[in-house]
């Protein structure tokens, strides 16, 4: 009876173990920039990573090389990923009960936790389907909601509130359509518009696939799985009828897993649920690796076969060593190169020693001409230089001399201006209690604590040019002449105002009452 079972169970797993064989292929090209060294980028569509014991030879034309091998990490733009959930829901009727009840709730639930989790990111794509069998309608699997979403909320609504199939079946009441369910899942995520994000299946079952040939038999709908590089996560659940192996072996197949879970175990199988998300990148995108190894051939010889042998599967490759180069000729033939080297270096020495002997007179000559031309040149230069000093000078003169006149000639005008109206204003000054008078009889008067103003006040708080009260033919005003301690009138801070009978004039410590 144990051989019987043994002989079934091997019968049942070696379709599986045949089809699960990941395949591989060349990425990129040989390098042969440091030959005789040579790289090559493989790439292996296998979840799990190769490790030098997995590659059983790399032979170069029939002979084995050393090797080294170096996974490469991806660089992946976008890190969503699709995932399409199968829920398997309908009715078993047992002795007048529906036992598949506990299983509704059991994956209502772990979906629901699973959709709540933080580590599920925003450019994750989702869809909820329940199947069970394809009744009257053209596909198994029926989408809760519109499909691929992003909103996880509003998937657990529609998780939430989905009710308990009412389908039950009189012939294998047990078993569903599972496989035609992950092949129209497959389908799907394959003929999405390509968006570099990871594609997965996650499904829910009680783990009793009904036997099917054609496109949905469980062998096809594998290499579909492979070809399209989408794993196949399946959950299981078993309360009473145990683990099915067929589903685990299908799931491990397509370098996806495969859990058995009892009833009240939604947390853990949450838990699993995420420790899958987080492998989706590696069963779907697989792993690249550099191989490197050195070269037995020559430049320029034909080309030659690579074969490489990655877990008992053997690829060749076509490789062709590098052309011919100088530099690998000037190695061969040292002893030659060096003698025409230095044969070169006698014939160019000779050749500048003619071309000097014969032009050291014309040399010579050339360069007196030249040191003449150039003090002529700098003596030019410097009288230009001191002409046009000269020049701007004189101009520079006559400016500030035209300027002083204009200025006088306002000032005389101001002056007879303020004569003909008798505007004289009267400064009252104050400084700690000393009082004075100013009486204004030109048009402008400097206030500082500088000699050489018109007005001084030799007082810490006055600058040296502090203010300067001007007549421009209307009134008086004073200006602010950048002063430490500002100009206030009447209290008020002021760059620039005009003045009135009897404002008040504050000047740091000195006050100035004007009387018009």
């Amino acid at each position: 009876m144990k051989k019987v079972f043994a002989f079934a169970m091997l019968c049942l797993l070696c379709p599986f173990a045949m089809l699960a064989q990941t395949e591989g292929y060349m990425k990129e090209t040989f390098n042969s920039e440091a030959f005789p060294e040579v790289s090559f980028v493989w790439h292996d569509d296998g979840a799990v990573q190769l490790t030098e014991n997995d590659v059983r030879f790399l032979k170069e034309n029939g002979l084995s090389k050393p090797f080294t091998m170096q996974m490469l990490q991806r660089d992946l733009q976008n890190t969503g990923h699709h995932i399409v959930i199968l829920w398997e829901d309908f009715m078993e009727i047992s002795k007048g009960k529906d036992i598949r009840a506990g299983q509704h709730e059991f994956v209502k639930n772990s979906i629901n936790q699973f959709l709540s989790s933080k580590e599920l990111g925003g450019d994750d794509q989702v869809m909820v389907a329940q199947f069970h069998r394809s009744i009257n309608t053209t596909t198994v699997m029926q989408p809760l909601g519109d499909g691929f979403s992003n909103d996880f909320s509003y998937l657990k609504d529609l998780v939430m509130s989905h009710r308990h199939s009412d389908r039950s079946f009189n012939d294998a009441p047990n078993s569903t359509d599972l496989y035609t369910a992950v092949r129209e899942a497959i389908e799907l995520l394959r003929d999405l518009p390509e968006d570099g994000q990871s594609r997965a299946v996650f499904l829910f079952t009680s783990g009793h696939p009904r036997n099917v040939a054609g496109a949905d038999s469980a062998d096809q709908v594998l290499m579909l799985a492979q070809r399209c590089n989408i794993p196949v996560y399946i959950l299981e659940y078993y309360p009473a009828s145990g683990v099915a192996l067929e589903p685990s072996n299908f799931a491990k197949a397509t370098e996806g897993d495969f859990k058995a879970f009892n009833q009240n175990e939604e947390e853990q199988a949450c838990a699993t649920m995420l420790e899958w998300y987080n492998k989706i990148d590696e069963s779907y995108f697989g792993h690249d690796y550099r191989f490197t190894f050195e070269s037995s051939m020559k430049r320029g010889d034909d080309p030659q076969t690579l074969a490489i042998n990655i877990k008992g599967v053997e690829y060749q490759e076509q490789y062709m060593p590098p052309a011919f180069s100088l530099k690998e000729w000037i190695k061969e033939h040292l002893l030659l190169t060096v003698l025409m080297i230095l044969l070169i270096l006698m014939l160019i020495v000779l050749a500048i020693v003619l071309s000097v002997v014969g032009h050291k007179k014309k040399a010579r000559k050339l360069k007196d001409l030249e040191n003449k031309q150039r003090i002529a040149e700098a003596e030019a230069q410097q009288a230009i230089a001191q002409a046009n000093s000269s020049l701007d000078a004189y101009k520079r003169q006559q400016e500030m001399n035209r300027a002083a006149d204009k200025e006088h000639a306002e000032q005389e005008r101001l002056a007879t201006l303020m004569k003909t109206k008798n505007i004289y204003p009267r400064l009252v000054c104050e400084l700690e209690g000393v009082k004075s008078q100013y009486d204004m009889t030109k048009p402008t008067v400097t206030i500082g604590r500088e000699q050489g103003n018109d007005l001084v006040f030799n007082h810490a708080s006055v600058s040296r040019q502090h203010a300067i009260i001007a007549y421009d033919g209307y009134g008086f005003y004073i200006i602010d002449t950048n002063s430490t301690n500002h100009v206030l009138v009447n209290g008020q801070l002021q760059t620039q105002i005009a003045l009135h009978s009897a404002d008040t004039i504050q000047l740091g410590q000195v006050k100035i009452i004007y009387y018009l």
